[in-house]
């Protein structure tokens, strides 16, 4: 019985297992564009493919209690840049925008710096 323990030890310290530190994601919102499809925009970056292509992007209104879900959109590959887009209407008064992606296998989550939108 101990040498079947053994041999059982033994194969699982020498097979590679994909544990691992998760590789490290940033979202980004860059900007709200006013234009005939008006909403917000941003980035996600990482040394990943895996970690940006068709990464699913939140984007809340920050306010007082629960912040407000605006939409959401997946991140697409836009000559060199994995880009995301929520169309939203032009915020009626001064607010606060950010962007969350929820951590998936091999990949960390992330929340990005607030934007600031000024009427």
């Amino acid at each position: 019985m101990k040498r079947a323990l053994c041999i059982a030890t033994a194969i699982a310290l020498t097979v590679p297992t994909s544990a691992g530190a998760a590789s490290k994601t940033k979202v980004t919102v860059d900007g709200f564009s006013p234009l005939l499809n008006s909403g917000f925009y941003g980035r996600v970056e990482s040394a990943k493919t895996k970690c940006m292509d068709g990464r699913r992007v939140v984007l809340y209104r920050k306010k007082h209690g629960k912040d407000l879900r605006v939409g959401a959109d997946r991140a697409a590959l836009d000559v060199d840049v994995y880009e995301w887009f929520v169309g939203s209407d032009t915020p009626a008064s001064s607010q606060s925008f950010y962007a969350k992606v929820k951590p998936i296998d091999g990949c960390e989550g992330d929340r990005s710096a607030l934007f600031e939108y000024h009427t």
